[in-house]
């Protein structure tokens, strides 16, 4: 058969303002994993990209209408995420 094309993006590349849904990782390190949970960051979570900094562009975002947190450009470019209309 022949597999419908993945439209995921890595969250590293979603512009501030935008929201978009968790759809899988880029990378499956046990630690990854583990550190994904301690930000209650799972399958079908809501991001909502509230600011990026220039600096080290690390990422302020809203995870289900959470409080925001910043999220490392390192983490961000192994979530893969789909934008929300």
């Amino acid at each position: 058969g022949i597999l419908p094309e993945l439209a995921y993006s890595h969250l590293s590349d979603i512009k501030a303002g935008k929201t978009c849904k968790l759809m899988g990782v880029a990378q499956d390190s046990a630690v990854f994993l583990q550190l994904l949970t301690k930000l209650n960051l799972s399958l079908g979570a809501k991001l909502a990209i509230q600011e990026i900094n220039e600096f080290d562009r690390s990422i302020f975002v809203s995870i289900n209408d959470a409080s925001p947190i910043f999220i490392s450009h390192e983490v961000a470019k192994n979530i893969l995420v789909k934008i929300l209309a």
